[in-house]
């Protein structure tokens, strides 16, 4: 499944559009908050492209972990991706609290984790597991 497609499903604006719509607002409106990040050249949505491609390489069959900063980073991704595989329910996902989803398609076990790093150790046990996809929100 396209990426634009599963933001469609999720309700939200195709990513290149959306962020043309945001930079023009703080280019001609008084969007001041939309200034900074763009004087600050800050990423649009990085999170959330990252949880969408999670969910894309769950169509696909890949193994996903995104790094994030803290603990406090999974629970709160932990919560936002629920809602968007909540819209999924082809892909049969189960949640975990700890920060993971997994989904048996074709009877293989696909798994997307958050996972805390500190100084670029996780935080967690991930002993004998092999992502095939791997982004790094961690700072």
């Amino acid at each position: 499944m396209e990426l634009a497609k599963i933001y469609q499903r999720c309700g939200l604006k195709d990513p290149a559009e959306f962020k043309l719509e945001i930079k023009t607002k703080a280019l001609f409106e008084d969007i001041f908050v939309a200034k900074e990040i763009l004087e600050y050249e800050r990423r649009l949505g990085r999170t959330t492209d990252f949880m969408m491609l999670g969910i894309q390489n769950f169509f696909k069959k890949h193994n996903t972990v995104i790094w994030v900063p803290n603990f406090k980073s999974v629970r709160d991704n932990h919560h936002t991706f629920l809602k968007y595989s909540n819209l999924f329910p082809e892909l049969n996902i189960e949640v975990e609290d700890n920060g993971e989803f997994s989904s048996t398609k074709e009877n293989k076990i696909i798994v997307l984790k958050f996972v805390a790093l500190h100084n670029n150790v996780p935080l967690t046990n991930l002993l004998g597991f092999r992502w095939d996809v791997e982004y790094d929100d961690s700072y």
